[in-house]
């Protein structure tokens, strides 16, 4: 994946310029007669190396984006193991807290049917005349 995001990236930029360099080399070759034998002219080997280096160099900012993001895709997943671990020790450490509250709570007190010290709740509809 980030390969191909890394490659949109850099082909927009990149693509344009290399269309520019196999245009201007096109275009020479037409005009120029060494070029068109095979030769080239001191121009046409310019343009060539040019049209290479803009290769290279669309080929070379594709492969540093995809380091970039493979490096902030790992940053990202140590940053979720170490916020999970995180979670993981603070729930060790507050669980007996959690775990002595809950049987508490979970227990009736003698002589009433409501799980705290208040009285019952009514189940039966109060009526107040005025």
């Amino acid at each position: 994946m980030p390969a191909v995001l890394a490659q949109r990236e850099a082909g927009r930029a990149g693509l344009e310029a290399l269309e520019r360099a196999l245009r201007a080399v096109a275009h020479h070759r037409v005009a120029c007669a060494d070029c068109q034998t095979g030769r080239f002219c001191p121009l046409g080997y310019e343009l060539a190396e040019r049209k290479a280096w803009t290769e290279q160099t669309r080929e070379d900012v594709a492969r540093q984006q995809v380091r970039e993001q493979r490096e902030e895709q790992s940053w990202e997943r140590g940053r979720d193991r170490r916020l999970a671990s995180r979670r993981a020790s603070d729930w060790r450490r507050v669980e007996p807290a959690v775990r002595r509250t809950d049987r508490v709570r979970a227990q009736s007190p003698a002589g009433t049917d409501s799980p705290n010290d208040h009285t019952s709740v009514p189940l039966d509809p109060i009526h107040i005349s005025r």
